[in-house]
């Protein structure tokens, strides 16, 4: 990971070291750091949508600000549940404020599903309670359809 940051992208063939991290995490079991570095190798090939799935799995709290600076909002769209479980607050101010790409149907399909297949149920409820009641602050309009 280091040498990934560290070291200009010319020194090496990005391609062929993010091929061989692929290779080797299919025949074994990667640890976080590897995947961070495949991530940084998405990066500097800017498929920044592949590194976003990775930080998201990856529970990197710096993931908002990745989003923001990068423009992913469609990127997350499908995945509010890595999302609210990162950072729970965090992930619905980002929503409600973004309802407009991401909309209310996708985010309440997506949290009710989590509830019913995982356990904590009651966490995801009131989640989901969280989620539609700012989103009612700030548009009254806007989650009608699941009040």
């Amino acid at each position: 990971l280091y040498l990934i940051k560290d070291w200009s992208p010319a020194i090496y063939g990005i391609e062929e070291v993010t091929d061989a991290l692929l290779a080797y995490e299919v025949r074994n079991q990667a640890n976080g750091t590897l995947r961070e570095a495949l991530a940084e190798l998405y990066i500097l090939q800017n498929r920044k949508d592949l590194a976003l799935g990775i930080f998201l799995q990856l529970q990197r709290p710096e993931v908002f600000d990745f989003i923001a600076k990068n423009r992913l909002l469609p990127a997350v769209q499908d995945k509010v549940v890595l999302l609210v479980q990162l950072d729970s607050q965090q992930a619905i101010s980002l929503l409600v404020d973004h309802s407009d790409e991401i909309t209310p149907s996708m985010v309440v399909g997506q949290l009710k599903e989590a509830a019913e297949r995982k356990k904590g149920t009651v966490k995801w409820r009131m989640w989901l309670h969280q989620y539609l009641h700012q989103l009612f602050e700030v548009n009254p309009n806007a989650g009608s359809d699941f009040h």
